[in-house]
């Protein structure tokens, strides 16, 4: 009895990897999936007088690099790259049907489940990847995701900049006239009085300072 039950436990096993095996054979061969893989370099935030644009290794960038990997993964963005036409024209999407209150909703769902973006923790990057039955239509909705991600990004962070820049421009004009006025000031008190070294002293001028700094601020700004 034992030995019966041994025999169907091997048997049986032996047969569902037999099974398993072919099942995989038939899939590759009539029904193959590719996967198309890229990167996208994420820079680390520039803090006010730092130059640094090294590689994003730390655990701040990390969370940074996972906030942008969440953003690509938003829901919006799926609909964005569906309305893209070079994804509408790819058998991918068109297998879904022509019906868009049907073939959207599927589109997304595939993309829930085969369409990744996530951060690399060891390194400056976030990966994204797509897989379907084509290998050039996946690096095609990869490279569209890209695109999508990039432009929104650019039109973000561009509006970003211009607001810092011309709050550092106006900062700059007001410690420049203040700097204008303290030297008014200095220079007539030295025209009415005797002593000559009126102006020397060991620590750096306040205003002079602030103009550094905010040189400083504005440069990372632009860079």
């Amino acid at each position: 009895m034992n030995c019966k039950r041994i025999f169907l436990i091997v048997f049986f096993s032996i047969l569902g990897l037999i099974i398993s095996g072919a099942a995989c054979y038939l899939l590759r061969k009539h029904a193959p999936q590719y996967t198309a893989s890229t990167y996208i370099r994420v820079l680390p935030p520039i803090e006010p007088g730092s130059l640094n644009i090294g590689p994003a290794a730390g655990p701040a960038e990390y969370v940074h690099r996972k906030s942008l990997a969440k953003l690509i993964n938003r829901q919006s963005n799926f609909e964005e790259l569906i309305n893209k036409d070079k994804v509408r024209e790819t058998r991918w999407f068109k297998r879904f049907g022509q019906i868009k209150d049907i073939s959207i909703p599927k589109a997304i769902k595939d993309l829930n489940k085969h369409f990744l973006a996530y951060a690399e923790k060891d390194a400056d990057y976030i990966t994204l990847s797509m897989t379907c039955g084509d290998k050039i239509e996946s690096a095609t909705i990869v490279n569209q995701m890209v695109d999508l991600f990039l432009d929104s990004q650019r039109v973000t962070r561009t509006g970003e900049v211009r607001d810092k820049l011309t709050t550092y421009n106006s900062q700059l004009t007001d410690v420049e006239n203040e700097l204008a006025e303290a030297e008014k000031a200095v220079s007539a008190v030295r025209n009415t009085t005797s002593f000559p070294d009126f102006e020397e002293h060991t620590y750096p001028n306040p205003f002079e300072s602030r103009l550094i700094r905010l040189e400083l601020d504005k440069d990372n700004c632009l860079l």
